[in-house]
């Protein structure tokens, strides 16, 4: 068997720096991800927020189509206004539509942002789970190197 090499006292004291900047690296690295994350459920908040206002305005223009077009109802009615009256609903139909279209546009570029920030923040607590295992075992290595025993050791 070939001899097993003896660390000497600086040896064990370059490897506790070693492992100490190593484990400060990973808490500031495990900080930064939570800051990220908690940026990204802030934004997953607000996000929630303008998807809830943006459904209720889809809901009301909706609502408005409908009635809109039960005055246009009553209107063909009316045989004096007729023409008058259909215009000005055609025109009141075609705003309604298009602001019911730009709506719905946004609302389902809402939703898909709000998808991939779910996605990033869930890939980020994954990562954050990783960062604290590692912190975990590198502070247990650092553990070992903090002991009072000063005798060698072999690795």
């Amino acid at each position: 068997m070939a001899p097993t090499p003896i660390t000497t006292v600086d040896d064990t004291a370059r490897m506790r720096r070693i492992s100490s900047e190593r484990a400060e690296a990973l808490v500031a690295k495990e900080a930064e991800i939570q800051r990220l994350c908690d940026g990204l459920r802030e934004r997953d908040s607000r996000l929630k927020t303008v998807e809830a206002a943006a459904a209720e305005r889809l809901q009301a223009l909706q609502q408005a189509h409908a009635e809109l077009a039960a005055i246009r109802a009553e209107a063909l009615e009316r045989s004096h206004d007729q023409d008058r009256l259909t215009e000005e609903l055609a025109a009141r139909e075609l705003r309604i539509i298009s602001l019911e279209k730009t709506a719905q546009e946004r609302l389902d570029a809402l939703l898909e942002a709000n998808a991939a920030l779910r996605s990033i923040s869930y890939a980020r607590g994954n990562a954050n789970i990783v960062w604290r295992i590692l912190t975990r075992i590198f502070s247990a290595l650092l553990g070992i190197f903090r002991r009072n025993d000063t005798r060698p050791r072999i690795f």
